[in-house]
């Protein structure tokens, strides 16, 4: 452990003022996402300008070449073209602007802050203080009623950690799974002494525990995926594989037989809504998107414009919860949802045939760079952990935030432009 912090320090020293200003912003990025979507788009908007100085200073544009970064920024091109005829002009243009900064923060993980070993330490400390203050953090709020910054909880089944929102269980996912697939592989190596592997152990038991205990469905089942994703590639941890199932097996069964609370949500209520999904709170906005793309299938009706166009047009009614009693009836001002709640859904209905064709295809030229070097990327269990929490993030069918909000578009551009850099694209 205390090679790693030389080796960090040594990198440091080695870095000019705009690199080490990036890094520090990057570091303090994963822990600004626990505590709202301000700080956090402060700092990947301040991470973007230093790269364009950074690109300007060195005469470095060899990013904007990128067949990837390409196809993103026609798809930036597009969203601005379709939102300057909308009915509803500056609240689409703005919006559409504004996606640009996703664009330059990825840009400045994959061609500048993350090419160097070294520099992805930071991240990596970043991303694991964060996590384990959220543990933490969460679990008070769980066991007191309120947080470390005295936040309640959102309901007796829902947990905020830290965040306004319910949240706390996807962010966690997007976080965590990582640096719980590095601390896993710590244990199942048997690498370091006797206490940082229970700590590793007990850390990575903590982050599923949050999981369970958040109400986040959708953040629980993102985090499974991602890791049953690692267990399915590295192969040193498949032969102990049993043990940690085990483990967290009988974890997850005593909260759920200790909390009937977590047991009717992440249980009752999600067999409840599976199978009758069409009729669900989410098989309503799922239908409203869909429907909207019909509509508009070419083109779609500009960003962040289905909340107002879907409503005109179609008109849904969500099926009691047979579960909790409790309606799910979408509100009388935004019956379809205020997005599709689903990454491609929202990109069809906004941006139509084109945008949704330009994302995919940049996704396509990205992931065809990846699967080159996977090697590369591959052999390092953080980086795997990374893989596979994007490729949750991007599994077809699951509930999504919308793209053009930090807390939900931070994750994909973040996880896609340190594989990229990780993967050797940028000549050093």
């Amino acid at each position: 452990m205390l090679m790693f912090f030389r080796e960090m320090s040594e990198q440091w020293m080695q870095e000019n003022t705009v690199t080490k200003s990036g890094l520090a912003l990057l570091t303090l990025l994963p822990m600004s996402m626990f505590f709202g979507p301000l700080p956090t788009d402060i700092a990947l908007s301040s991470i973007g300008l230093l790269f364009v100085f950074h690109s300007w200073r060195h005469q470095a544009w060899s990013w904007l070449k990128q067949p990837w970064m390409q196809a993103f920024l026609a798809l930036w091109a597009w969203i601005i073209l379709r939102s300057l005829f909308t009915g509803l002009l500056q609240d689409s243009v703005v919006k559409a602007l504004l996606f640009g900064r996703y664009l330059l923060f990825f840009a400045a993980l994959q061609a500048w802050l993350m090419v160097l070993p070294g520099r992805r330490r930071f991240l990596f400390c970043g991303m694991a203080v964060a996590s384990g203050f959220a543990v933490i953090d969460t679990l008070i709020q769980y066991v007191v009623g309120y947080d470390l910054i005295g936040r309640a909880k959102w309901m007796t089944d829902r947990l905020t950690g830290s965040l306004r929102r319910p949240r706390i269980g996807l962010t966690l996912a997007w976080i965590g799974v990582p640096v719980m697939a590095y601390g896993f592989h710590q244990i199942v190596s048997r690498a370091g002494v006797v206490w940082l592997r229970l700590a590793w152990l007990v850390f990575a038991l903590g982050v599923f525990a949050i999981g369970l205990l958040s109400g986040d469905r959708g953040g629980l089942l993102e985090m499974l995926l991602a890791f049953a994703g690692f267990c399915m590639f590295w192969s040193p941890v498949r032969r102990h594989l049993w043990l940690f199932v085990l483990g967290l097996g009988v974890l997850c069964g005593s909260i759920l037989w200790a909390d009937s609370a977590a047991f009717n949500r992440q249980v009752a209520l999600t067999v409840d809504k599976i199978s009758h999904f069409r009729d669900s709170d989410y098989g309503v906005v799922y239908r409203g998107g869909w429907q909207t793309f019909l509509d508009y299938p070419l083109l779609g009706v500009g960003t962040k414009q289905y909340r107002h166009v879907c409503p005109k047009l179609h008109h849904f009614r969500a099926k009691t919860d047979s579960v909790e009693r409790k309606s799910y009836i979408i509100d009388s001002i935004f019956p379809c949802g205020h997005h599709p709640h689903n990454l491609y859904l929202e990109w069809l209905a906004e941006a139509g045939i084109i945008g949704f064709g330009l994302f995919v295809v940049g996704l396509g030229l990205a992931f065809r760079q990846l699967w080159r070097r996977r090697d590369v990327w591959a052999q390092d269990p953080w980086l795997l952990g990374c893989a596979m929490v994007l490729m949750a993030r991007l599994v077809p069918v699951l509930p999504s935030g919308s793209m053009h909000v930090v807390w939900a578009a931070v994750p994909l551009w973040l996880m896609l432009g340190v594989l990229l850099a990780a993967s050797g694209l940028v000549k050093r």
